[in-house]
Formats: structure tokens, sequence, C-alpha cells
């Protein structure tokens, strides 16, 4: 029994796709909660100051919401002294994270999964001094969240990012980099950068299977021009899981310390926000949250 919980959503979350209400939900986390507070999120500043604030009190929080909410509750909850768990729900449009992690895309059987509480510490990646639970990329990645008609994304979920996906890499720009891993540089062009935690981007499973967000180091996946289709493949064949190591145009490592510089600067997509640029430092904060996983997950 958890003495004190949290539910924390935004209203678009109740609109989503799964088309399941909030009353549900609730109903299934007051069974194994001595006290259930309920916070609706407005206003991420107002947000990120309620779950840092260590006078509110709560053993275990539940995000309800999409992988934007999720980045944002995250980052505020491993701030606190002493971190509460934490479920996710999903109730955006991709859910990456929560898919990461081994939940149901349904968020009311989302709910009865973390009941039974099946607790593991997790990595979280960070840029800048703020972190991130899925990835951090430029290039392609960062287009891709930016092309995303807001109005089909309401109405079409999932398929909006695959549509924004195409136009993106038919029109994708090299750009130049220099990256230094654990103290080992490289450069050269690419389309896209992507540094990886989780094992989902847009819906479709990376086909690394070295990623593992238990590990203390990221997956770094350099994507040059000679690629670009190869990625536009991986989305197309969303959910079978053939490893890619070596393959033309996709350099492929592992690394706990990264600092990347681009020419032209690029904008950094972190869990699909736009909040940075760079030249930026990545690197790993190690087992920093518990999230109540699938049964089968283990890290």
């Amino acid at each position: 029994m958890i003495k004190r919980g949290l539910f924390v959503y935004n209203q678009s979350a109740g609109k989503s796709q799964n088309g399941k209400p909030l009353a549900e939900i609730l109903d299934i986390l007051k069974q194994g909660t001595e006290t259930l507070l309920v916070h609706e999120g407005k206003d991420p500043e107002e947000v990120k100051e309620f779950l840092e604030d260590e006078e509110n009190l709560f053993d275990f929080v539940w995000i309800f919401g999409g992988d934007g909410s999720v980045h944002l509750c995250v980052d505020s909850l491993r701030r606190r002294k002493k971190v509460p768990g934490v479920g996710i729900l999903p109730g955006g449009t991709c859910n990456d994270f929560a898919r990461s992690l081994g939940l149901p895309m349904d968020p009311v059987q989302a709910a009865k999964v973390t009941m039974e509480q099946n607790l593991v510490w997790i990595d979280l990646g960070c840029y800048n001094g703020r972190a991130f639970t899925n990835f951090a990329g430029v290039g392609i990645i960062a287009d891709t969240s930016e092309n995303i008609d807001e109005g089909a994304k309401e109405k079409i979920g999932r398929v909006s990012y695959f549509m924004s996906a195409w136009q993106t890499m038919r029109d994708a720009e090299t750009f130049s980099y220099t990256l230094t891993a654990d103290g080992e540089k490289i450069s050269g062009d690419a389309v896209m950068i992507l540094v990886c935690n989780g094992r989902f981007i847009g819906t479709v499973g990376l086909p690394f299977p070295t990623i593992n967000m238990g590990d203390e180091v990221l997956d770094i996946v350099i994507l040059e021009d000679a690629g670009a289709m190869l990625f536009r493949e991986w989305l197309h064949r969303s959910g079978k899981k053939e490893p890619v190591w070596d393959t033309e145009g996709v350099k492929h490592f592992q690394a706990g310390s990264i600092r990347l510089e681009t020419s032209p600067v690029k904008k950094l997509d972190t869990d699909g926000e736009i909040e940075a640029e760079t030249p930026v430092d990545i690197g790993v904060l190690p087992k920093a949250l518990a999230f109540a996983c699938g049964q089968d997950e283990r890290f």
C-alpha cells in the first residue's frame, strides 16, 4: 500500500486517442493508496515548481500524459532530496518512454501494472544540467518534431510523426559536427545525430541491442547522408527487431560523456521538446529514479 501518492496530468491527456476517462484510472490508483493527491498541470512552470517543492509530500507519482509531460515532470522529480517512485500512464501521441519501460499503451492497463510495484532504478540522460528520459538529437530528429502538424497530431496521432519524418528526410540537409565521446574526438558530416537512453523513437523500436537504461552509458547514432534512407526504412518496418551492427552510412557506439558541436548551429530535440541548441554537453545520471516497469523488463 502506497502511503501518499500523487497523480499528475495535463488537460490534453484526458482527450488522448485512448479515450479512457480519468475516473477509471483514479479508481484503480485509489485502491492501493492511502492518500491520493491529484494535480492538474496547466502551466509547465507551475508544475515544475509544485514537483520540486519539498513541502509537497508524496511517496509515488503517476504521470498521465505524453513524452513531453514525462520529460517535464521527470526533470523536476529527480531534483528532490528524496525522490519518489514513478509510474507512467501513456496519454500522448508516441509514448516512447513508456514503451521502453515495457508498459501497456492503454493507460488504464498501465495503471494496473504500476500498482504491482515492479520498480527498477533507471538512468537518465542530461544536457546542460537538465534531464531527458528517452533521447537527445539534432538534424532530422529535431526537424521532424518541428514539422509535425499539430492539427494532424490531434486527429491521427502517431501517423503524424511518420508523415513529418517522410517530408523531413526528403529535405534533409547535412551539417558538420565534432563529437567528443569519453575523451575521443571524431568529426564529419551527418544528417542526424541521436543520443539514446530509451529504445523507441516515434513508436519504432531502435535496432541497436546494446541500448539499456541501466548500463550508465548512452548509445550514440550518427546518420550520414547515405544512411537517411535506412532511417526511413526503420520507421517503415515498425515492429521488426532486426539488429543493426555495421551498416554503411550509420555509426553506432556508446559513451558516458559527450560534447557535441555543429556547423551551423543546430536545435536540440530532447524527448520531442526543442529546448536547447549546439554546442551541448550530454551525460548520464546513473540510477536517477525508480520507475514502475512491465514484469518482463530488467535493466
